[in-house]
């Protein structure tokens, strides 16, 4: 056993190190913003650090899961694939001797998934000799699938479409790149009200704001005013950022965003000469009128496109900056002096800069405002999920005195500790990864402008976009509890038996734990209904204060409808309720009760994070396009 874990423990370290690798690496499309960043910034160059960190601890632990998931199913896999290792032989004589049948005795033996009455802790496969054995505690089983993680995933076209949908699912929780695209729009699409001078905009500059657009239309461009936008926040980016007009901060962030800093620099440097001939500005004067009149205009039309595209880039780097702390918004403007009001005797140059700060200052914070509405997700579900793993974990540590199932003792042992961590396990099956899919459906959806608000919009509208969430995240759960359930029967009575009788085996655990897998779908969609109250403006703030203890009422329904059917199944027959007992009515009250603090603690957490955290991004928006994973 020492060797198996010690493999187990090195194959897990080779699946961590392969993450760090590929979670760095793109798993979007070249859209036309980033068409000339990608090969400039990294996705740990998107994010702050403390982001990025949370968002590869995200992709590594779904790698950790499906490989612990397929070391614990290695004695399956194996053979399936063909594979042969050290020690695969046929294992010795296992456990039962029997299939698990319906009746109570067999289906609390079987019990998966959570329950609270009837716990049973990570099956033990037992050899003649009572230690664990066959394929599951052979330290070349994690060694092998670890490799195969590492070396098949990068070149087998449907693992290396699996990885990428990962990795772009943890990017676009995380804001990687959306975040950096949309604020980078945001700002481009809104405009800047400088006026005609100052502002630390060179004179110069503002002489060509002025003879450009003129030009422009007389060539016969259409978008002359549009043009003249995004050349104004062209020369103002590089006056206050770019030639550091205005105060920065962390010259670290600068320091690695130099290359791209000089990018933009020369493509400014390099629009601004074509623009100067076109327009006959200064010692290029009157080169465009030797142009034919039809070149002239297309002339144009390329100039004021490259703008565009140059604009756009700007506009990302400033949000690249906001990320990284190089540039502040209003919540952060006094940690780089910006925003304060000069002394009635400053210089002119003073006014004019304080001035430029308040003005970028507005920009900024509403564009970050803006963009913090699409990473909700991953904050939302991390919170969640912490908030059904305390409870579970605080009912079995404290809630539970004792640690017998129905029907003998657990493999808990009486450790209130290791009750309250089996809980947990089980709670983590029901519910985490069904809100993970319901919450990244929805900011999917939301971020593509495709989420109706129940709170705002017709019932037609969002109740079937509810009820595939529902369904997808009961998938989710089923693969989990299910599972989960079979894995637990192989470990009791050996894969032949299972393998013997495998429509028996699978129809008892879907109807075993069938009714514990509408707690995870539950669960998720009462959380985005509480998302969609919280953005639903005046309507949704009438039903936010309410919404937790409705959520708590449901689940407390739910989980002692669930945990009676249950026994039903257990006792062998699910429409027979004469045989329902006091016993049997405790142990539904007790799961109900479990059920209902989780979705209150779940929904509390959640509505404290949308309050606080995200205080000021929740007005509603429309959509944009969305990002694509590459293929």
């Amino acid at each position: 056993m020492h060797d198996y874990a010690v493999a187990l423990l090195f194959g897990a370290v080779i699946v961590v190190v392969f993450a760090w690798d590929q979670f760095n690496r793109p798993s979007y499309e070249t859209s036309r913003e980033l068409t000339r960043l990608v090969e400039l910034l990294t996705p740990s160059r998107m994010r702050r650090r403390t982001v990025y960190w949370r968002a590869y601890s995200f992709y590594a632990g779904i790698l950790l899961v499906v490989y612990a998931t397929l070391c614990a199913y290695g004695s399956l896999l194996a053979p399936a694939l063909g594979l042969q290792l050290p020690g695969l032989g046929s294992p010795p004589e296992i456990g039962a001797s029997e299939l698990p049948l319906l009746s109570r005795a067999a289906g609390e033996a079987a019990v998966s998934g959570y329950d609270p009455e009837a716990v049973v802790a990570q099956p033990q496969v037992l050899g003649r000799q009572g230690t664990r054995s066959g394929v599951s505690g052979n330290p070349a089983v994690p060694l092998f699938v670890s490799l195969v993680i590492v070396g098949l995933a990068p070149s087998v076209p449907i693992l290396q479409r699996f990885e990428e949908k990962i990795r772009f699912g943890a990017h676009r929780l995380s804001g990687i790149p959306t975040r950096l695209v949309r604020g980078g729009r945001r700002l481009r699409m809104k405009p800047m009200n400088v006026g005609t001078a100052g502002l630390l905009i060179p004179p110069r500059d503002w002489q060509r704001l002025e003879t450009y657009p003129l030009r422009a239309a007389e060539a016969g461009l259409s978008e002359a005013a549009d043009f003249r936008e995004d050349m104004t926040k062209v020369f103002a980016i590089r006056a206050w950022v770019l030639q550091e007009r205005l105060s920065l901060g962390d010259s670290v962030a600068r320091e690695n965003l130099a290359q791209l800093e000089g990018e933009l620099t020369h493509s400014i440097n390099r629009l601004v000469f074509t623009l100067d001939t076109l327009s006959g500005f200064e010692a290029a004067h009157g080169a465009g009128a030797a142009i034919e009149p039809e070149n002239l205009r297309a002339a144009w039309e390329a100039a004021t496109k490259e703008a565009a595209q140059l604009c756009t880039d700007l506009c990302m780097l400033v949000m690249l900056y906001v990320e990284h702390g190089v540039l502040p918004t209003d919540d952060d403007a006094e940690r780089l002096g910006w925003g304060a009001e000069p002394d009635a005797g400053a210089p002119d140059g003073a006014r004019q800069k304080a001035e430029a700060e308040r003005r970028l200052i507005r920009l900024l914070s509403d564009a970050a405002r803006y963009v913090d509405r699409e990473n909700v997700g991953i904050v939302v579900w991390v919170r969640a999920t912490a908030a059904v793993l305390l409870v579970a974990f605080l009912y079995g540590v404290l809630g539970r005195p004792e640690s017998a199932s129905a029907t003998g003792p657990s493999l808990a042992g009486g450790n209130p500790l290791a009750l309250g961590f089996l809980l947990a396990m089980s709670a983590m099956l029901t519910y985490a990864l069904a809100l993970l899919v319901a919450i990244s459906w929805q900011q999917s959806a939301y971020q593509s402008g495709a989420w109706p608000n129940p709170f705002t919009d017709h019932w037609v509208r969002w109740l079937p976009q509810l009820a595939g969430v529902f369904v997808m995240s009961g998938l989710a759960a089923a693969v989990c509890v299910v599972g989960y359930n079979i894995y637990a029967t192989i470990a009791t009575v050996g894969l032949e038996k299972v393998l013997a009788n495998w429509s028996g085996v699978l129809f008892y655990a879907i109807a075993y734990e069938g009714p514990r897998i509408v707690l995870g779908p539950a669960l998720g969609i009462s959380l985005l209904l509480l998302i969609d109250a919280w953005r639903g403006g005046a309507r949704g703030e009438v039903w936010l204060p309410r919404l937790p203890y409705f959520i708590g009422a449901v689940m407390f329904v739910l989980g002692a409808v669930s945990r009676l059917l249950v026994s039903q199944v257990a006792a062998g027959s699910a429409t027979d309720f004469s045989l329902l007992s006091v016993a049997v009515l405790g142990r539904a009250l007790a799961a109900g009760i479990v059920a209902g603090l989780i979705g209150l603690a779940a929904a509390i957490f959640v509505r404290a994070t949308l309050r606080v955290e995200f205080a000021r991004a929740k007005e509603p928006r429309s959509g944009d396009g969305a990002l694509q994973p590459a293929e």
